[in-house]
């Protein structure tokens, strides 16, 4: 049996001017700031890998925890990046990344 969870909000960013880089890693901040998990949902297995590698260099003083399809304890990890069907953090918020 599946159990399912109502959204009470849903956010759409379209990011013309700004830094794609930049305006995910904000986000992600924010949301592990208040405690969240968070799965982002790409296109395919290599976006799945550019984002992970924007995520371990996107600034050399902070860190941002997170796994992706294919690594160990990712039940564990507050970030989980997949281009799969699958939710192994039981993330709170979506983000979806692609062209």
């Amino acid at each position: 049996m599946r159990s399912f969870v109502i959204m009470n909000d849903v956010n759409f960013y379209f990011l013309k001017d700004t830094n794609f880089s930049k305006a995910l890693t904000q986000l992600l901040e924010k949301a592990i700031g208040i405690g969240l998990n968070i799965l982002i949902r790409t296109n395919s297995v290599e976006s799945t890998e550019e984002v992970d590698e924007i995520l371990w260099s996107y600034n050399l003083s902070r860190f941002l925890p997170h796994s992706k399809s294919g690594d160990n304890y990712c039940s564990l990890s507050p970030i989980y990046i997949t281009s799969e069907n699958e939710n192994p953090n039981c993330s709170e918020y979506l983000f979806i990344v692609g062209n």
